[in-house]
């Protein structure tokens, strides 16, 4: 990956970030933790984690019913020519890291207590 396209994707994310944070509805948290370009480069997937995790299809659907909305808003912001497509996903590295720090947590609680 250049540094153009390493470029392209941090402003693709930051906007994302904002979008997001500006439209959410205030029932869940969503945080854009990364942008995945495809191996031609006309796609984007961004993807997303929501806290809490009962609303992550509630907050999937959202996100990907504002797709048009969320593209129009990066190119409203931000000088990049080709705009790619963008693709909005759940981050499910993310969401097992949550789940291996839960277990960590978990267990250094328990021996804690011996």
């Amino acid at each position: 990956m250049d540094l153009h396209q390493q470029k392209t994707l941090s402003l693709i994310r930051e906007l994302s970030a904002r979008y997001f944070q500006q439209s959410n509805n205030g029932k869940s948290l969503l945080t854009v933790t990364n942008c995945l370009p495809s191996r031609d480069g006309k796609k984007v997937t961004v993807l997303l984690s929501v806290l809490p995790e009962k609303f992550e299809t509630e907050a999937l659907q959202f996100a990907r019913v504002h797709r048009s909305d969320l593209r129009a808003f990066i190119r409203d912001h931000s000088r990049i020519q080709n705009l790619p497509l963008l693709e909005v996903e759940l981050d499910l590295i993310e969401k097992g890291r949550r789940l291996v720090d839960e277990v960590k947590r978990a267990d250094e609680l328990r021996l804690g207590d011996k």
